[in-house]
This record gives C-alpha cells, structure tokens and sequence, in this order.
C-alpha cells in the first residue's frame, strides 16, 4: 500500500469520488472528510476520482482510501495517479475522463428525456398488479401528462430469479403491454441480480455453478432489503446467459424497452469478500445498453457509460438528517432528503454519470408514502421544479392526483418549461456521449476561478443557463450568484443582471432560470 499527501493550494476545493457524497462536497482547507473506496458502502455510484478547482487529480486504479483533513489530503492506495498539469476544475476533468473512463458515443434512448418517466413504485409499492399500472398510467395521460418512459417496479414477478409477471395480480400481462404501448409509453420492468433459495430456478443455476462464491469456494448470500438470496457471478458465463436469456424472453414477449437495475451493491455482501466492486461494476455491464435502456442506480467506475444513472432513493424531507443516533450498533444512518438532490446530481457530472434521473420526484422512501404519513405539498412542488431541467425527471407519487390544486399546476407548469429547454437537453445529452462533458455542472466547472467553487444550491446546464431552485422551506428569497463580467436574461422578466450576488423574491411558483448573453 502506498501513501501520498497533497497539502491543499490557497483557495482549492477538491470534488469527486463518492455521488452519495455529494452533499459534503466540494471539501476546501478547513474541512474534514474520509472515504474508503474499496468497498462501495454507499447506495449510489462511485468512480475513483478526485478533481481540484485548481486544475489537479487523483485517479485510483485499484480504489483506495482517501481522507482530507484540514488543508491535507491523504491517499493510500496499491496504484495512483496524480496529475498536475492542468489549470481547473474543467480542464482536469476532461484530462481524467478521456483517459480513465472516455464517453462511449451512445446514449440511452432519447424517448427516456422527451417525456417525464413515471415509476409504479411509490404508488403500488408491495401491490404492483395489472389492473394497478394501468389505473395509474390512464390517469397520468388523461390528467395531461406526456407519456414517455413507465417502469413497473419491484413483486411485479413470481419471485427473485423467476422473471415471469406473478398471474394472480398480472392475469394478462401481454394485454396490459398493449395497452400501455397504446397509450404512447415504452415500458421497463425492474431487475436485480437475486435468486431466493430453494427454489426451481436456483437449483438449476446451483447446478450450472452460476452463483457467486468467496475465495474459499463458499456460497455468498446477499442480505439485501428484500431478504437473503443467491447472488449471480457474471464472470461465469452460465449466469451471463441465463440472464441473456431471461432479457430476451421478456423483451420479446412483452415489447420492453429496457430495465431497471436495482441492487448489486457491494454494501450486501460479506465486507470480507474482496470481489463486491466488481461485482457490482460486472452488473452494471452485463445488459447491452446499446440494445436496451439500463437504468442503474449503484455501480463503481462505470464513468462514461449510456446508462441512465439514477440517484438513490430519497426521503420525504427538506434536508439530511441521523436517524436514531443512540442505535449504538450502526451509530444510527443517514437520511438523504431533498437538499441532497442537486449536489449528488453535480457530483454525478464530475464523475462521469452524466445521465442522470434525479430520483423520484417528491422522494423514493415508499415508508413516508403510507396512508397514515402527512404529505408536504410545499416540498413536492420545490422537488418537482428542482427536477425540471435536469437531464431526466421522473414521477412516482402521483402528482397529478393530488388533492391539492397547487401541486397539480405546479406539475403541468414544469413540465411546460421543461418543454421551452428540451431540444437543447437533448442537444447536450449527445454531446455528453460525444465529449464525455457534464449536462449539469458546477459553476465552478463553467466559470473557474470566479470565487464560485463552493455554490452547491444553484448550476448551470450547459454552457447556456443558469438555473437556481428553491430549497429550502419557507424561503421567500433566493440568492443567485452571477460570474464577473457577465450578463444574464431572466426567463419570467426578461431583466438584465450582471455579475455578483443578487437576491430576487420568490413565491412558491417561482422556478429561477437565467440565459447566458454573448
């Protein structure tokens, strides 16, 4: 193991590593931050990267350990790369992505950003049934929403491993496809790379030696959120396969467009097996994403991929809070609320995930959805124009069903801006595939070197606009931070602002978006 100090340069912020993260992140001379990447702990994605504002990286070929502390960073690691060649954050970046993690060209089918996604998940939650999805998907459509994308989520299927639709709750599934695909949408079904035991399907890969095992030949069972299961091994061409096979029948059978991948963490196996990053990056892989949609939301140096990256689910709540800090055992965990969304959404632009799906909107915990947990319209309508510009949004609760009026509109009047800025999302989605450069950025990424490397609560899409939301509950105000010697057109006004901080009203309509003048 080798070790490597780097003292911090007056004025540097570093960026990078973990999407989780993201809400600590930038980390500048007084802060205090540690993360161990050879074990992906963490329910989103991670790329062994680390990039300065002032033009410096790291890259950890074989992961590592990295922990800043007061104005120093410190690596341990079997292999790094520091490179110091370059003047910013921008540079940097573009330096480490073509090297470590190139855009591969594609990316995922445009029809996943032309209309928002909607997920089944928080509105049938363990009751995902036929005539559910479709009571859902009618309402969407008659309601006003633009069909695009629709996922049918988790106990869709007979069981882990047996990826047929369960018939007591889906008696026709290939008459709910056609009238899904009817009503405009493209359909994905959701995935993990799960068998329970004792089952048909297990036995028959137990005996084709398609699980996953530990160095002393063991059988590794994943203690995931939905149980204790089998684990397929994909460096084994038998699960390879297998599971080709089972994506082939679906998507023949039922006319799919693609999958959710759920789980593969490395977080649910043994932290004693050394393989789990692997795994979980040979998960990531293993459905050809140039012929299916691939939504993942956990995977580790997969940078540069035509995958839609999904953030993790999020609590019903404004910021990030512990949760039983007197659970003496776990030392309590963290809830990620709606003040995570935009810095893990930056952070995935830093690291190569640049399609990215800010979570459900309004959050993804199905617990803060039950019939007895009260609703916070407010938050629902700042998450859902937070998500507008964002390369993908995706509904679950079901917005436009809401008693309240307020939020009704509140997504109708989104969605319309979204549609003012479309074609150029779509333009910065194919140059994203081409260039391998962030949709949403820092503006630190944009404008280096302008005092704006720790503005967390505003970014700019593309080169083009500034979009600032409001985030916190009960603001009245927003500050909005302008680079020096530059000109901004606000969208509602038409006004003119230039450079410096600015503070404009708001109301609980109000979607701050600014464009850029030459």
């Amino acid at each position: 193991m080798l070790r490597k100090t780097l003292t911090f340069k007056s004025g540097e912020y570093w960026y990078g590593g973990a999407v989780n993260d993201g809400y600590l992140f930038p980390v500048g001379e007084q802060d205090s931050y540690r993360i161990d990447l050879t074990y992906n702990d963490t329910y989103n994605q991670v790329n062994p990267l680390f990039i300065s504002s002032h033009g410096r990286y790291v890259w950890l070929e074989k992961a590592g350990i990295v922990c800043f502390e007061k104005g120093v960073m410190t690596i341990d690691a079997e292999e790094m790369e520091i490179d110091e060649s370059c003047t910013d954050l921008r540079s940097a970046y573009k330096k480490a992505s073509q090297k470590h993690f190139p855009p591969c060209g594609n990316t995922p089918p445009k029809q996943v950003f032309r209309a928002p996604q909607i997920c089944s998940w928080i509105d049938l939650q363990q009751e995902q049934n036929q005539e559910g999805i479709l009571s859902y998907a009618r309402s969407y459509v008659q309601n006003g929403g633009k069909a695009g994308l629709i996922i049918i989520d988790d106990k869709w299927q007979r069981d882990y491993g047996d990826w047929e639709f369960n018939e007591e709750r889906f008696p026709d599934p290939k008459a709910m496809m056609d009238e899904l695909h009817a009503l405009g949408f493209d359909v994905a079904v959701w995935l993990v790379p799960y068998v329970t035991p004792d089952t048909p399907t297990s036995e028959r890969l137990l005996k084709a030696d398609a699980f996953l095992k530990d160095e002393s030949g063991k059988l590794l069972l994943a203690d995931w959120f939905d149980g204790v299961s089998y684990v397929l091994d994909f460096t084994k061409q038998s699960a390879v396969d297998w599971l080709g096979g089972v994506v082939k029948r679906l998507k023949e059978r039922y006319g799919l467009i693609g999958f959710k991948l759920d789980c593969g963490d490395a977080q649910y196996l043994d932290r004693n097996f050394k393989g789990g990053n692997e795994h979980n990056l040979l998960w990531a892989k293993v459905i050809d994403g140039k012929e299916s949609l691939v939504e993942l939301r956990a995977c580790y140096k997969f940078g540069g991929s035509a995958c839609v990256q999904r953030l993790a689910d999020k609590a019903h709540s404004w910021g990030v809070e512990l949760v039983n800090p007197d659970d003496i055992p776990n030392h309590g965990y963290l809830k990620y609320g709606f003040s995570a969304v935009l810095p893990a959404a930056l952070a995935q632009g830093v690291l190569g995930y640049y399609f990215s799906c800010p979570d459900m909107v309004g959050g993804g915990l199905a617990s803060d959805f039950e019939p007895n947990k009260p609703i916070d319209n407010e938050l629902l309508i700042r998450w859902c124009q937070a998500s507008t510009l964002m390369p993908a949004v995706q509904f679950s609760y079901a917005y436009w069903n809401s008693p309240d009026e307020r939020v009704r509109n509140c997504m109708k009047a989104c969605m319309a801006i979204r549609e003012e800025y479309l074609e150029y999302i779509l333009f910065l989605i194919d140059n994203a595939a081409r260039t391998g450069e962030p949709i949403v950025r820092y503006m630190e990424y944009e404008f280096p070197h302008d005092g704006l490397a720790s503005v967390t609560e505003q970014y700019m899409l593309g080169d083009k606009y500034l979009v600032a939301p409001v985030l916190k509950k009960g603001q009245t105000q927003k500050e909005v931070y302008f680079p020096t010697a530059t000109k901004w057109k606000q969208r509602q006004s038409g006004n003119v602002f230039t450079g410096g901080k600015h503070v404009f009203d708001v109301t609980l309509e109000t979607l701050l978006v600014f464009e850029r003048m030459k």
